[in-house]
């Protein structure tokens, strides 16, 4: 005679939420949300310090548990970690201008003389940087209309879209309460000429029509009704 079948109930799998990746791109107000995530999520929190941006090494490093990823990184960790997407924008001229004012602080502090902006603008660290970071594409030679299409394409699927203006709203999505740390210290005295100003302008035409197009999306007060 065979034994009665008897069926014992399985527990489970637990279902966990994919942990939150904060984009901090350069000079955009990344370093004191940084800070404040660390400080709002302890242990819970995995700050990227990879110098060679390779996603892969870093999703290796991030320990199990963890609930936000934040760092210097661009897009593409999901390709070998399971996230959501979060960042913020700045308007590309002025995040280059700040950009430039920590560059020139930091050659001078060494004993070195700075380039001259409009020579810096033709850097990686300026030219439609937010962009290039957006797209998962550090290359400065990728025609326009792909680093355009790339790039939006992957930020209309963020979680969470900040921007410099509002800080501490940003912030508020991620869970912070409070004020938030000023850090970086003063950087050198620059003001860019209009000229100059005209120049990063046309130099970052590609970043300007991403930027407008996040706030227009993000912003509107009509996007939840259009997204139900």
């Amino acid at each position: 005679m065979k034994a009665p079948l008897v069926i014992r109930p399985v527990a489970p799998i637990p279902v966990t939420r994919r942990p939150l990746a904060f984009m901090h791109m350069p000079r955009t107000g990344g370093t004191s949300i940084s800070a404040a995530i660390d400080q709002r999520y302890g242990d819970k929190a995995f700050r990227v310090k990879s110098t060679s941006g390779d996603l892969a090494e870093i999703a290796a490093m991030v320990p199990r548990g963890v609930e936000v990823i934040h760092g210097h990184m661009n897009y593409g960790l999901h390709r070998h970690l399971p996230v959501r997407y979060a960042t913020l924008l700045r308007d590309p001229v002025e995040r280059c201008v700040s950009h430039y004012q920590l560059y020139c602080k930091q050659r001078r502090n060494r004993r070195e003389e700075p380039v001259p902006f409009n020579q810096f603008l033709d850097s990686k660290f300026a030219r439609n940087l937010q962009c290039r970071f957006l797209a998962g594409v550090m290359s400065t030679y990728v025609p326009a209309p792909e680093l355009f299409a790339r790039a939006k394409y992957n930020l209309a699927r963020f979680e969470i879209v900040g921007f410099f203006d509002d800080l501490e709203g940003f912030a508020q999505r991620l869970g912070i309460e409070g004020p938030l740390p000023r850090l970086n210290g003063e950087l050198a005295n620059f003001e860019p000429t209009d000229e100059e100003r005209d120049f990063a302008r046309e130099r970052n035409a590609t970043g300007y029509e991403l930027y407008d197009w996040a706030r227009e999306h993000f912003l509107s007060p009509h996007r939840d009704a259009k997204a139900a």
